[in-house]
């Protein structure tokens, strides 16, 4: 049985050791996702001029807004719904992988059926298309996430 790849993209406050999550999203390799809207432990004013003009105005609280300890539990959920192995695949290990195991190792919520080890997006894909992806991006995680699931299951074919 193959491992389901499952592509992880965060949005944050900043570039910087003091970032916070504001949100996450999860697109497994065979089409299903979770998002969500972080609606603690960040504020507008911690947020660097980038974030505050592409980042925020995207955001729909109302329809993701969750606490993080929600999130967390949300996240265990889905990716333990996804049945076989999972490997979490990132391109931002020190801010994507770290946020998600905020959420969820650190809080006693790991997924049973996921690996402790994260997979670097240029494990699967080529610098080609890891250039489309970074000149397609939105900066919105669950749209980020769906380009790389895209581009991966276009490259399989």
């Amino acid at each position: 049985m193959r491992d389901r790849f499952v592509f992880l993209d965060t949005e944050f406050t900043q570039l910087s050791e003091s970032a916070c999550l504001i949100s996450l999203a999860l697109v497994a390799d065979t089409g299903e996702q979770y998002y969500a809207e972080i609606t603690n432990g960040w504020s507008v004013d911690s947020c660097s001029d980038f974030v505050k003009s592409i980042v925020l105005p995207q955001l729909t609280p109302l329809e993701y807004g969750r606490s993080a300890l929600q999130a967390g539990i949300e996240i265990q959920e889905f990716v333990e719904s996804l049945g076989r192995p999972v490997k979490i695949v990132t391109d931002c290990a020190d801010f994507d992988w770290c946020f998600l195991c905020q959420l969820t190792f650190d809080v006693g919520l790991w997924p049973q059926n996921a690996s402790i080890h994260w997979v670097h997006v240029s494990s699967l894909l080529s610098k080609e298309e890891i250039a489309t992806y970074r000149a397609a991006a939105p900066h919105h995680a669950l749209k980020d996430a769906r380009i790389y699931a895209d581009l991966f299951n276009k490259s399989k074919k």
